[in-house]
């Protein structure tokens, strides 16, 4: 049988989509060998028949595939937002909104007719959605408790198929620590200007850093940390 690498999957259904690929990869081979036996049955050219066979029975059977998987459910959520965490099984997503709150614009899309949001917990969360993009809102937390909540992504069409997408939602509780550093690599050019400065944002009063190496220079400055090459 043969294996397809895939580096990206929009969803699960894509996964079984990919399986029966593999399963009318097979079916070819079988029809390979039919039309082999009966060009040597029939004494047949057997180039000739091979070619026109073949293309027949690729084509059918593409054509055949590429119809179901078509009408197969898919649904993919995603956002450019460092908040916005996917799961590796493509089904479920986790957003963490710091104790500030903030807004992230999550992107819809979608084979089926229509879909719609549900949300378990909207006593602190703002949730809209238009064609394509679900906007989602929190406010400061005062609490000492973390606030959770989900919102389930459904899309569907008429034949009663559907899928879902589970967005778990969360915020900090009121002075837990929070620290956001504005990049997690930095390159030197190899000649020019040989020093950067990285962001660190907290809602703690201190901020220290620890630096094992020798190169490069650390500094700590009201932004963040400088690096100097």
């Amino acid at each position: 049988m043969v294996h397809l690498m895939l580096n990206y999957l929009c969803c699960p259904a894509c996964v079984f989509a990919m399986f029966l690929f593999e399963i009318l990869v097979e079916i070819i081979h079988f029809n390979l060998f039919i039309i082999l036996f009966t060009a040597i049955r029939e004494n047949a050219d057997i180039d000739l028949f091979l070619s026109a066979e073949l293309v027949h029975s690729v084509t059918a059977n593409c054509e055949l595939f590429l119809d179901y998987c078509a009408d197969w459910p898919c649904l993919e959520v995603v956002s450019d937002n460092g908040l916005f965490v996917p799961a590796e099984d493509g089904t479920s997503a986790s957003l963490n909104f710091k104790n500030a709150g903030g807004e992230v614009v999550v992107s819809v899309s979608t084979n089926m007719e229509n879909w719609t949001y549900d949300i378990s917990d909207d006593s602190w969360l703002d949730v809209t959605a238009d064609k394509h993009y679900i906007t989602v809102s929190a406010g400061q937390n005062e609490s000492t408790e973390s606030r959770k909540s989900a919102i389930t992504v459904t899309a569907s069409d008429n034949n009663d198929n559907s899928i879902n997408y589970v967005i778990n939602v969360s915020q900090n509780y009121a002075g837990q620590p929070e620290i956001t550093v504005g990049s997690n690599a930095v390159r030197f050019p190899a000649y020019g200007e040989l020093s950067s400065e990285v962001v660190v944002e907290t809602n703690q009063d201190d901020l220290d850093f620890d630096c094992t190496c020798q190169w490069p220079l650390v500094e700590k400055t009201d932004n963040g940390l400088k690096l100097t090459g």
